[in-house]
């Protein structure tokens, strides 16, 4: 190598013009100081990041449990909207809206299971318990694509999703290609390497 061949040669020169053993001695502290310095750099590098990865972590963690989302829910769709360049925390707002308006819309529904049932969305399971937000996302997403392919997204957007979709349309346009990189991130391990 090169580098090696490079950085043995000046060390010799060294020592030659330090003269005999004590420049020698010189020169092999001299290197161990500087390796010293290195490794201490490289701790301090790691120690940095570790500190960082924990701020990260404990945001992450803390964004969650503001939402009222699992933290590996919220990691997920955390990695959804940094994927598509979105800010997703409006739309989940959005979400537990529509889950509490269906909740207390009783026998004969609301305004917001109607339209709901309009476009035959549901947030729910077949057992009847809330889909968790990441499946209500996609179930959105796939109400809009069928609403851009019948020429109706205007509407869609209006009247389901609201304002506060209105940013992240372009995750929800390409919702599939957006889950499979994100799955593929995780499968990877890079997922949510920063908050």
């Amino acid at each position: 190598d090169a580098t090696f061949s490079n950085a043995t040669k000046r060390i010799t020169e060294l020592r030659s013009k330090l003269g005999g053993a004590k420049g020698g001695m010189l020169v092999g502290s001299a290197i161990t100081a500087g390796g010293a310095y290195a490794i201490n750099s490289f701790f301090e590098n790691i120690e940095e990041k570790a500190k960082t990865s924990a701020e990260s972590l404990e945001n992450l963690t803390r964004k969650a449990e503001s939402l009222g989302l699992s933290f590996k829910e919220y990691s997920g769709l955390n990695t959804l909207a940094k994927l598509s360049g979105v800010d997703l925390d409006p739309a989940i707002s959005r979400m537990t809206e529509m889950n509490k308006a269906i909740e207390t819309a009783g026998a004969n529904g609301n305004e917001t299971t109607k339209i709901l049932d309009k476009w035959n969305i549901s947030l729910r399971n077949s057992d009847g318990t809330y889909k968790n937000f990441t499946d209500q996302l996609k179930t959105l997403a796939e109400g809009y694509q069928k609403s851009i392919a019948t020429g109706n997204s205007y509407a869609y957007t209006v009247e389901v999703l609201g304002n506060s979709f209105r940013d992240i349309l372009p995750l929800l346009k390409d919702y599939n290609k957006y889950q499979l990189e994100a799955n593929e991130l995780v499968k990877t391990g890079f997922a949510d390497s920063e908050a």
